[in-house]
């Protein structure tokens, strides 16, 4: 499943650029989609606050919320979150982001793509403050479905307002790399008990 995960991040690069998430914020669209792997770290709002930091990026209080409360929401580990930003024309000091964030001024990480060295900062460091939105992203493969524990848990996150992202992946050949990749559109949780059903009649 690792393996076929590695080639998912790389589709939600291309799929997040093909609807537009990197399009100007004049167009009202997102300026930047990050896709988030969740088998690096866990679940915990700090690790996705620290992958925004990481591109010298910091939440609005609502954006930052929205992180913690759907991290008190999700009862399992997902596959991944995609976060969409737009700046604000507002920026923070580095050292008054690590405070609000309850992180350590000398705190350092480096998990998947997100490197960040808190010795190489200068002094008077600057992070613009972008507003946003945060979505749940769940992959299964081939005949694999959502146990009872994630179907309750991705109805409260639905419900609660979060957009949630499901994509089935056929596996053509693993020798090759070759895969096909759906998304199934998902609008209330009560979609989520007939899933496996939806991709056994394509």
């Amino acid at each position: 499943m690792c393996g076929i995960l590695n080639h998912f991040n790389d589709f939600l690069l291309i799929y997040g650029k093909a609807l537009g998430w990197n399009a100007r914020k004049r167009q009202g669209r997102w300026q930047w989609s990050i896709s988030v792997g969740i088998l690096d770290f866990g679940i915990s709002w700090k690790h996705e606050l620290k992958a925004l930091i990481s591109r010298d990026l910091f939440p609005t209080p609502d954006f930052l919320e929205r992180f913690k409360k759907l991290s008190k929401l999700l009862g399992n580990i997902p596959d991944g979150f995609l976060i969409k930003c737009r700046k604000i024309r507002r920026v923070i000091t580095l050292k008054e982001a690590f405070r609000k964030a309850g992180l350590n001024s000398h705190d350092s990480w480096d998990f998947g793509e997100f490197h960040f060295d808190s010795s190489l900062q200068r002094e008077g460091e600057r992070l613009s403050i972008v507003d946003g939105d945060i979505e749940v992203v769940e992959v299964k493969s081939g005949n694999a479905f959502l146990p009872p524990n994630q179907i309750a848990s991705y109805a409260k996150v639905i419900e609660s307002g979060y957009p949630f992202r499901f994509f089935h992946v056929d596996i053509v050949s693993f020798e090759k790399n070759q895969f096909e990749i759906t998304e199934m559109p998902i609008t209330n949780g009560d979609e989520l008990k007939h899933l496996r059903a939806m991709y056994r009649k394509r």
